[in-house]
């Protein structure tokens, strides 16, 4: 399913980028929230400006997921979770019902 394959793919990019350090010498930390659902995308311009935005309670989910994400993990939402092939990955399931991968 896709949501395995997003999963995989966040813990590619945790095993590879975190705890990366820069040319400058700045340690890089990543944390990764996960959602699935809708998502409305919308423009706003005139002849001076352009705003771009996003919004839904997708959007909602994944800032939440984001935010329980500690450095070096991945965090998905309670609907994420329940589409998962869930024996393929090791997991903690949060007080908040989010899923640390």
């Amino acid at each position: 399913a896709t949501i395995d394959r997003v999963v995989t793919a966040a813990i590619n990019i945790q095993c590879k980028m975190d705890n990366y350090m820069t040319e400058v010498g700045v340690n890089l930390r990543v944390k990764i929230g996960i959602a699935v659902g809708c998502v409305i995308f919308y423009h706003i311009a005139n002849d001076h400006e352009r705003h771009f935005g996003e919004a839904g309670q997708t959007i909602d989910e994944v800032n939440v997921a984001q935010s329980s994400a500690s450095s070096g993990t991945v965090v998905i939402s309670p609907k994420a979770w329940d589409l998962l092939e869930q024996k393929l990955f090791s997991y903690n399931i949060l007080e908040n019902g989010y899923v640390e991968i």
